[in-house]
């Protein structure tokens, strides 16, 4: 029997090619996408998978409020937290402290500064279960040691065996005790070292100074990860810290994070340890795919509804011959089967083929687990879903056809189905409009964003980074190096730039007054003209003036939160530091557009810098660049030149955005030319009905184009009627989305007026196209049987 099901449903794809083709190009495309993008839903799902203890482990999470309606959300908390918590919560097995630096290390004369890792407790192997390829686990974080990785260890010691070696930190030596094998990619600890806390002497003074700038972790021991205790942790923290700040006039709300929604739950946190996935993305993900499968099935129930006609005389002779209802469902169930599995074993090829762009598309690897066995079962189980759900209609509606009536006139069974054939298409073409139009909002912000004006000048400004500790000791010696240079137009240095100020600090009138956290940088000269920042009073700092060690100069969202009024000359507070406002300058962006402007306060304090911020001329710029390396490297011959243009970095920080907006984009486009595979088979439907009447018509004078007129008109109806369903839940969509960023778009008119249009082209092409093929067919053909 199955035999004779599998031969039957070959033979009819033999003599129906287009439908055929047709019905299997959108199985296939679709099952293709839809196997991609479930790999890379259940790849985001596995992160910290490999950790047996993950139920159990919470990390700390802080929202700093800064304003009513601005808060620093951030995974870090003081170091401080960990003589609390042993002392107070015994549900607590162990805490471990992560503090993120990079630093510069030396071996046989030779500096590396570009590795970034931990300092951290040695309670690290309780809490994460990374394999070592060198090393014991119980000494490898023991006083005096350093852990590396596989990466950094192969970079300094080739194939030699790191173990007992020495690299010097600083002053201090430390030896090497362990090197990691090479980490998973879905965990979201990503380092190149770890070096034991013990190598500070006062832990308590170290992390007084720190802030809240550390990872804290906490084991809970076992059978106590339940909703009270993480909630009497949680509760105790949050007032343990707001304690601790109290005088710094900062409010801090608490939460725990469980380690295993680390990767998909840290969408807007800051300082992120790598950058995490993100739900939202998964949900549009999610939702696309089912859409482009959806719009697949819509059209194989359409198409196999659509030939009713030609198979109803099959359907009647296998009735007379003693083919019960139940054995036709199987058989056409079966057909369903027999082309889903040829799409399902195309649509495997050609994921395969296209893996590599979609990993570069999405910025994960995980084509390597892209045919794992449990994978493969997804697949098939979801090919074999798609196959029956597509041919249950189908098969229910053309079994039930009589005979009797069947014989006598066969065109009498595709009467009064064409209601279920329009819904179908309007549904699809509703989905295909939703895509283009948020699409359309979509990519407007992203250029808003990409275009704004920010407040300072990114065009032609180079961060020079990695700097090495002899460089960070001669900045005076850089400047007149590189200033003098031809390309170049102003040189300065900064410990940030707009996007990249990490440091955090408070300002006040006294030290009675609550605070105002600011984003604070530590600034050079010449870093306003650098940037473009202007001026509103006052001046910015000058070596003219030797007391600029001492002044502040503010923007004016600290100006207004502090509540001064002519702010010049007065005197405020910088953590318990008394100085003088020396300038105020004009608010720009230090962060993206998601987020509000930030107080911000720049100060020559320090001789602190971490990048040296250069404008360059644009004549020539690779020839510039040339010789800005050239004499950094003669300042430091170790030093590998590192740097990027300000505005590739701001560009950058919607790298997320405009993923999901590429991959959006080609599932719409993807979307649409199935809908129009939808739309074909409800024009040819359309056509076969009215064969007799554009016939008629034509006999009684009517031209080729009334007749193509009246065909699109009675078919267009419904793609508008799609675009009219799709505008309200396209608004909602939206408007959700675009309240992510502080700064947006309006939501346009013409986003829907545009994805209409778009969509009704496309639809006019497909139906003109039949239409005018029909209304040229000869009427002595199609009324010969009259």
């Amino acid at each position: 029997m199955l035999k004779n099901y599998i031969s039957i449903a070959l033979r009819n794809l033999k003599r129906h090619k287009v439908y055929a083709v047709i019905n299997i190009l959108g199985l296939t495309v679709s099952l293709a996408l839809a196997i991609l993008l479930l790999s890379f839903i259940r790849y985001e799902f596995s992160y910290e998978d490999f950790n047996n203890k993950k139920d159990r482990i919470f990390r700390s999470v802080s929202n700093v409020k800064v304003s009513d309606t601005k808060t620093i959300q951030a995974p870090v908390s003081t170091g401080l937290v960990s003589n609390w918590v042993i002392d107070d919560i015994p549900e607590v097995e162990s805490i471990l402290r992560l503090d993120g630096r990079g630093t510069e290390f030396s071996y046989e004369d030779q500096n590396f500064h570009d590795f970034a890792g931990f300092f951290t407790d040695t309670t690290f192997f309780r809490f994460f279960d990374f394999p070592l390829q060198a090393g014991d686990k119980r000494t490898a974080l023991s006083p005096g040691g350093i852990l590396l990785s596989d990466k950094m260890a192969t970079k300094i010691f080739g194939e030699r065996n790191p173990l007992g070696e020495t690299l010097k930190w600083g002053n201090r030596n430390l030896e090497v005790t362990g090197v990691l094998d090479e980490l998973p990619a879905n965990t979201h600890l990503q380092f190149d070292f770890l070096i034991p806390l013990s190598v500070y002497s006062n832990l308590d003074s170290y992390f007084e100074n720190r802030g809240m700038s550390t990872y804290i972790y906490y084991l809970l021991k076992e059978e106590m990860a339940n909703s009270s205790n993480i909630s009497k942790l949680d509760n105790f923290i949050e007032e343990r810290v707001n304690e601790y700040f109290e005088d710094f006039g900062m409010t801090v709300d608490h939460r725990l994070q469980n380690l295993d929604d680390i990767h998909l739950d840290s969408a807007g946190l800051q300082y992120t340890i790598a950058t995490p996935g993100n739900k939202s993305t998964i949900i549009i993900l999610s939702f696309l795919a089912f859409f482009i499968v959806f719009i697949a099935v819509i059209n194989y129930v359409n198409l196999e509804t659509s030939r009713a006609e030609t198979r109803s005389l099959e359907v009647g002779m296998r009735k007379v011959s003693g083919a019960n209802r139940r054995s036709l469902v199987n058989q056409f169930i079966g057909e369903s089967l027999v082309t889903t599995f040829i799409a399902f074993i195309i649509a495997i090829g050609l994921a395969e083929l296209f893996s590599n762009g979609f990993e570069t598309l999405v910025n994960r690897e995980f084509s390597h687990e892209l045919y794992t066995p449990v994978n493969l079962v997804i697949y098939f189980g979801l090919a074999v879903i798609l196959g029956i759900v597509a041919g249950f209609y189908p098969s229910l509606y053309l079994s039930s056809f009589r005979p009797a009536v069947i014989l006598k006139s066969s065109a009498k069974m595709t009467r009064g189905n064409n209601k279920l054939r329009v819904i179908l298409v309007v549904a699809q073409f509703a989905i295909a409009s939703f895509l283009v139009i948020t699409l359309l909002a979509v990519y407007s912000q992203i250029n808003y964003a990409k275009n704004k004006e920010l407040g300072f000048n990114q065009e032609q400004v180079v961060a020079i980074e990695n700097l090495t500790d002899k460089m960070q000791k001669n900045y005076n010696v850089i400047k007149n190096e590189v200033s003098v240079l031809p390309g170049v137009a102003e040189v300065s240095a900064a410990t940030g730039y707009p996007g990249n100020v990490s440091m955090h600090n408070m300002i006040r009138l006294n030290t009675e007054q609550q605070g105002v956290l600011v984003k604070d940088n530590i600034v050079k000269n010449d870093y306003d003209r650098t940037l473009d920042l202007e001026i509103l009073s006052g001046r910015y700092f000058s070596e003219e003036f030797t007391s600029d060690t001492n002044a502040y100069v503010l923007n004016e969202r600290a100006v207004e939160m502090l509540g001064l009024e002519n702010p010049v000359g007065r005197t405020i507070y910088h953590n318990e530091t008394r100085g003088k406002v020396i300038g105020i300058i004009r608010d720009y962006h230090i962060e993206s557009l998601r987020e509000e402007i930030m107080p911000v306060v720049h100060s020559t304090r320090r001789d602190d810098f971490s990048y040296v911020l250069v404008k360059i001329r644009l004549d020539n710029i690779n020839r510039t660049l040339n010789s800005i390396k050239e004499g950094l490297t003669e300042i430091d011959n170790e030093y590998i030149f590192e740097y990027e243009f300000l505005d590739d970095y701001f560009r950058a920080m919607y790298e997320e955005e405009e993923r999901v907006n590429k991959t959006s984009m080609y599932s719409a486009t993807i979307a649409i030319i199935i809908a129009l595979l939808g739309l074909y088979a409800l024009t040819s439907f359309v056509v076969i009905k009215r064969r007799k009447e554009i016939g008629i018509r034509k006999a009684m004078g009517a031209t080729v184009g009334s007749i193509v007129w009246k065909l699109i008109k009675d078919i267009n109806k419904w793609v508008l009627l799609a675009n009219f369903i799709a505008w309200p839940i396209a608004y909602y969509f939206i408007k959700q989305w675009l309240s992510n960023f502080a700064y947006r778009i309006e939501i346009s008119i013409w986003f829907f007026i545009t994805g209409t249009l778009i969509t009704l082209l496309i639809a006019l092409i497909v139906v003109v196209t039949q239409a005018y093929y029909a209304a040229n067919e000869n009427p002595a053909y199609t009324l010969r049987d009259e």
